[in-house]
C-alpha cells in the first residue's frame, strides 16, 4: 500500500498517494503533525495538544482549532479512504502503516549507520525541522525547538562521518563539497575545518588551505 508521505524536514509539506502535488501546511498543523510524529504510533492526548498549540485560547475553542487542523489535513490529502492521523474523542496519534514521515525515516538511517544509509539520510535532508517555523517566539515551542536541534545534531553528525568515508575513499571533490554544507550548518566546526584545509592539502591546493584556515581562525 502506499502511503501518505509528510516532511517536516525543511518546509512542511504532505503528499498522498493519489497522484495530487505536494502541498505546503499551514503552521498550527505543521506544530501538529510534528508533536504526533516525535512519538510515532503513540496516542497524543488532545487536551494536553491544544494547551501546547493553542495556550491563549479557551478549552472550547482550542479544541475547535484542532477539529479544523484535522479537516485541512483531509482536505489536502484528497480523496483518501482512511486519514493517515488517527483521531477519536480523547487522543491522536499517526498511523505508521499509512503515512512515511522524513524526519522519522531519517533517524531510522542514521541508527543504521550504513554508508549507503548515512549517504540516504544526507539526500533526504532538506533543511532544518520545520524550517519555516520561528520557534524562538513562544515558551510552549519548546520541544519543537529541541526536536529541530537534536535533528540538526544527527545530521551533522552523519555529514563529519561521510568527509572521512569519502576521503578514505579517494573521493575528495564529494568530501570536500560535504565538509562545506557541514560547515555552513554550524561555521564553528573546528573538526570541520581542519578537515577541509587537510582535503585542500591533499589536492595541492595551498591557496585553498591557507584561506580555509584564515576563515577558521576568523571564525
Amino acid at each position: 500500500m502506499e502511503r501518505v508521505s509528510i516532511k517536516l524536514l525543511g518546509r512542511c509539506e504532505i503528499s498522498s498517494p493519489t497522484g495530487l502535488p505536494s502541498v505546503p501546511v499551514g503552521t498550527k498543523t505543521a506544530l501538529l503533525l510534528a508533536r504526533i510524529a516525535m512519538a510515532p504510533g503513540q496516542a497524543q492526548d488532545r487536551r494536553r495538544l491544544t494547551e501546547l498549540l493553542w495556550p491563549d485560547r479557551g478549552e472550547p475553542q482550542a479544541l475547535a482549532s484542532l477539529r479544523q487542523s484535522l479537516w485541512t489535513l483531509r482536505r489536502d490529502l484528497g480523496d483518501l479512504d482512511a486519514l493517515p492521523v488517527i483521531a477519536d474523542r480523547s487522543s491522536i496519534r499517526l498511523d505508521l502503516s499509512a503515512v512515511e514521515v522524513d524526519s522519522i525515516v531519517f533517524g531510522d538511517l542514521i541508527r543504521t549507520g550504513t554508508p549507503e544509509a548515512l549517504e540516504r539520510a544526507a539526500e533526504l535532508n532538506r533543511g532544518d525541522n520545520l524550517a519555516e517555523i520561528d520557534l524562538h517566539g513562544e515558551d510552549g515551542y519548546a520541544p519543537f525547538l529541541f526536536e529541530r536541534q537534536r535533528l540538526r545534531g544527527l545530521y551533522l553528525s552523519c555529514l563529519k562521518t561521510l568527509i572521512g568515508k569519502r576521503a578514505a575513499a579517494g573521493q575528495t571533490d564529494g568530501a570536500v563539497g560535504i565538509a562545506q554544507k557541514a560547515l555552513s550548518l554550524d561555521p564553528l566546526q573546528e573538526d570541520v575545518h581542519a578537515a577541509l584545509i587537510r582535503l585542500h592539502l591533499a589536492r595541492g591546493e595551498l591557496g585553498a588551505a591557507r584561506a580555509q584556515y584564515e576563515s577558521c581562525r576568523d571564525t
